[in-house]
């Protein structure tokens, strides 16, 4: 069984749910489900509805949060008493989560009509969607889906839920992923350089102002020419053996604070306010 529901939240009103259900066709259930989710949409757009609206939260604290409520009207889909399945959408939402709730919806809600043999008349189509959750192990997805009105443009390319600012960090992090990579596969050379640890020393099995000095040695002869990458936690056979050494010194909780407030006091030790 396959029922649909229209329903909705305004600024200073609720949209009450509305049932489409037809057991022996449950194409022109969905048929008059859309049909009234299409009508809704154009009276609210006529209407100029507001929707986002503020609503007032208490913290663990006590304290008052003003956070914006995202609002609209949605159709979804039933099945066998399952729960709701998002299938479409019109209002004020964050795409990135919504886009892949409506294509999730739909994805099962024409698995269904498949399993069962229903007809679905002439409203398949295919669509093609990268889904910002599981991009890094499904690339881009394609499936059948009956029509909505929702925009599926752009959605198929990679990081399309990534503002330019995001995008521009993400390119900036596969830079620096990319040199470290090089720097371990291809040796130490005047560009990179291999350190066991910062503080460390593996040799009196305790702290050594030496290990700090070493290092700064190697970061003074990357400013004296072309730049380079030091890789520390890294030995002399390009094996990775993490942290744990310095990590072992700290009296802090936050064992990676306190490394990098190590690191930032061998350069003020060694370095002047110019570097």
């Amino acid at each position: 069984m396959i029922k649909y529901v229209v329903k909705g939240e305004l600024e200073n009103r609720k949209i009450e749910p509305e049932y489409f259900y037809n057991k022996n066709n449950p194409i022109e259930a969905r048929e008059e489900a859309f049909n009234y989710f299409c009508n809704l949409v154009e009276i609210l757009k006529d209407a100029n509805e507001n929707f986002v609206k503020s609503k007032d939260y208490i913290d663990e604290e006590g304290n008052t949060i003003s956070l914006l409520v995202c609002l609209g009207v949605k159709l979804y889909c039933i099945l066998e008493g399952e729960k709701e399945h998002l299938i479409d959408f019109y209002g004020n939402f964050h795409e990135g989560w919504m886009s892949n709730d409506i294509a999730f919806g739909l994805e099962n809600e024409i698995e269904y009509y498949q399993s069962n043999n229903f007809d679905s008349k002439d409203y398949k189509k295919t669509l093609e969607y990268c889904d910002s959750d599981f991009y890094e192990e499904d690339g881009v997805q394609t499936f059948s889906i009956l029509k909505n009105t929702y925009n599926w443009e752009g959605k198929n390319q990679p990081y399309w839920w990534l503002t330019v600012d995001q995008k521009r960090d993400l390119v900036r992090e596969w830079i620096e992923d990319l040199k470290i990579s090089q720097a371990l596969n291809y040796g130490e050379s005047n560009i990179a350089e291999y350190k066991p640890s910062l503080v460390y020393s593996f040799k009196t099995k305790r702290a050594g102002i030496g290990v700090k000095l070493s290092i700064a040695k190697s970061i003074c002869g990357f400013l004296n020419s072309n730049g380079g990458n030091l890789l520390i936690g890294v030995n002399d056979n390009k094996e990775i053996i993490g942290l744990d050494a310095d990590f072992s010194l700290s009296e802090k909780d936050d064992a990676h604070d306190w490394f990098k407030l190590e690191f930032d006091n061998m350069i003020y030790q060694f370095f002047d306010q110019n570097v």
